[in-house]
């Protein structure tokens, strides 16, 4: 009998809980518990009137504030996010711009050659695999490139996507163990398509010994697909 293999679900960690009073999130139990700390300061100081006018109703609207979800956000989250992009926006920050006048981090020109501050290093790997690192001695500090292909969809069953993902995983943890390790960034580039590797993959899998008729139709097929189309 043939199983059927389930959808797997991958999450980092444990879904987040809230762990407030009574169920409520840790926000809004701090708020209501300011709250009602400053509304007893007051009712033993004597300001009645101050309590139920003043401190009181803002307890209650920032509880709300802080509770009540628009979008998977809450309504304070919400507003800090449209106040911090109005603010990127009059700042000039919601485009990017490359050179000298740049305001992204590293996006500043730099002088080359000898006045550069960075060194870059080529090595192989223990795969015997090129990569390259980027040395900034000033800092004490190392960035190493890696250039993979994608292999496009690959036939494979579900497990073995399955324990590819999982060392993946692996991978990604191993990162984070070290300590010396600042970040990882994956960037997916995209260009139009030259053709090359398409052209490089029918080159591999024809036999030497196959008719001329039929290597000259993958040929062509493989420069009629190629047309129009991007590579990642």
């Amino acid at each position: 009998m043939s199983q059927e293999n389930s959808v797997p679900t991958y999450s980092l960690g444990q879904p987040s809980q809230r762990t407030g009073l009574g169920g409520l999130s840790m926000k809004t139990t701090a708020v209501v518990g300011g709250g009602f700390m400053t509304t007893l300061l007051l009712l033993l100081a004597g300001q009645l009137m101050l309590a139920f006018t003043v401190v009181i109703p803002l307890t209650v609207g920032a509880a709300l504030l802080v509770t009540l979800t628009w979008n998977g956000r809450s309504l304070a989250q919400a507003a800090q996010m449209k106040w911090q992009a109005r603010k990127r926006r009059s700042a000039g920050e919601d485009f990017y711009l490359s050179g000298p006048s740049s305001r992204v981090p590293g996006g500043r020109w730099r002088m080359p050659s000898l006045l550069a501050r960075t060194e870059s290093y080529e090595a192989v790997d223990a795969n015997g695999r090129r990569f390259v690192a980027v040395v900034d001695r000033p800092r004490r500090r190392a960035t190493v490139f890696f250039d993979c292909q994608l292999s496009g969809q690959t036939a494979m069953t579900q497990d073995d996507r399955n324990r590819m993902t999982a060392s993946w995983d692996q991978w990604l943890r191993g990162l984070s163990q070290t300590g010396d390790i600042d970040t990882s960034v994956f960037v997916v580039g995209s260009r139009p398509s030259t053709g090359e590797l398409l052209a490089k993959e029918v080159a591999s899998i024809s036999h030497e010994g196959a008719p001329d008729i039929a290597r000259r139709i993958q040929m062509e097929a493989a420069e009629v697909l190629r047309g129009g189309l991007a590579e990642l």
